[in-house]
């Protein structure tokens, strides 16, 4: 009995222990501060992956850091960033769930000074999470991301037309606003910026996340509910990248005929469908849309881009390109496809590409540097349990 006793016990003040340090990691996290005012800055930003990196300066440090926007996480610094920065106070954990289902735990700090551009901020929350160590990061020189919690204490306008982000704290600055669309938001506990859709009269709540460059996704379920069948095709052995790590699954596209955010209707949009916690509006949105963040007013404002280019249809050889064993191979088919016809398999070794064999050092200058040539007829040498064969595809429309 008393052993029992003291079992319970344990597991109780356990209980009170981890609720202690996730509130604790929630309040520290959604901190930051910004003392500058009446101030208006344009900080140019490079693409990577099709999200936008910007200079990011820490404590006294001159040194300039590349920080992607993750409206969708929290800023975060990366291992090697967090080991040799100024000003780092260690300070809690928190067990956190990402958009793979995986959960890890992760450790949270306070930071002294972080300037984006020439915006300063002080006593920044942050956490370490793996996934800034991951080649997807690492190889384009990404020390780390810039989360709500820092967003929140200002006005971000992402213009890709221009290629810069404007950071101010007057709205009538921004150019084109008094034409913009307003769209109404929440915040959760962390400040991550919640929108709700509509499609065919069923409503949902995407999370706004610009550390996603994909576009829309859906959850299974909720696809599932809707009252007609739109055109789709599975994509199998995709992999996707998230906060713990990633994984391989089997996912769907969908063309939706439209999806309604507040007074922004998006017309014809390919959607993911796949086993995910949440559904999400990815930096997809800005082939069309140039967009301001206000936060701490809980509104967005979407901007029709001048030069817009969204993806009017899916036209492919049906397969992606991975690297294993420093060896070419294919990480993903698309059913159905000139690719899937052709009996190509997830995993199958390309040995030759139109007679051209690649060989690469690392994964980092497979990234940086490989790119399938734009034709619309190729010729593959491929390997298979050790036995080759070849294939001829053409492009046609998947979606």
């Amino acid at each position: 009995m008393k052993k029992t006793l003291l079992l319970l016990l344990s597991l109780g003040l356990l209980q009170q222990c981890t609720t202690y340090h996730r509130v604790r990691s929630n309040n520290l996290v959604t901190k930051a501060t910004l003392p500058e005012a009446q101030f208006y800055e344009e900080i140019p930003f490079r693409l990577v992956h099709g999200l936008p990196a910007v200079p990011v300066y820490i404590g006294p440090d001159s040194a300039r850091y590349d920080f992607l926007f993750d409206t969708g996480g929290y800023t975060v610094l990366s291992e090697a960033l967090k080991d040799k920065a100024a000003g780092v106070h260690p300070k809690s954990y928190i067990d956190v769930k990402d958009a793979n289902n995986q959960t890890a735990r992760i450790h949270t700090y306070l930071l002294d000074r972080l300037a984006v551009g020439p915006v300063a901020f002080q006593d920044v929350g942050f956490a370490r999470i793996g996934f800034t160590e991951a080649d997807f990061f690492s190889c384009p020189g990404i020390a780390g991301t810039i989360g709500p919690n820092i967003m929140k204490e200002c006005i971000w306008y992402f213009d890709y037309d221009n290629h810069r982000i404007i950071a101010t704290d007057q709205l009538e600055r921004i150019p084109g606003i008094e034409t913009a669309t307003r769209i109404p938001i929440k915040t959760n506990n962390i400040n991550k910026p919640l929108m709700e859709f509509t499609i065919d009269g069923q409503t949902g709540r995407f999370t706004f996340d610009t550390g996603d460059d994909g576009f829309i996704t859906l959850q299974q379920s909720f696809v599932g509910s809707l009252a007609r069948d739109y055109p789709s095709v599975a994509k199998l052995g995709q992999t996707v990248q998230a906060g713990h790590g990633k994984t391989r699954e089997d996912v769907s596209l969908i063309r939706i005929d439209s999806i309604r955010l507040g007074g922004v209707l998006l017309e014809n949009p390919i959607a993911v469908s796949r086993n995910s916690p949440a559904h999400s509006l990815g930096a997809g949105i800005f082939d069309a849309y140039n967009v301001v963040f206000n936060l701490g007013q809980d509104e967005v404002f979407f901007i029709k881009r001048k030069n817009a280019s969204p993806k009017a249809e899916w036209r492919s050889f049906g397969f992606g390109i991975d690297l294993e064993d420093q060896k070419l191979a294919v990480g993903y088919i698309y059913a159905n496809s000139p690719a899937s016809k052709a009996g190509i398999q997830v995993g199958d070794e390309l040995d030759k590409i139109n007679g051209e064999a690649f060989r690469f050092s690392d994964y980092c200058d497979f990234l940086n540097n490989f790119e399938l040539p734009p034709l619309e007829e190729i010729e593959l040498e491929l390997v298979r349990n050790g036995e080759r064969f070849k294939a001829k595809l053409k492009k046609e429309r998947i979606l």
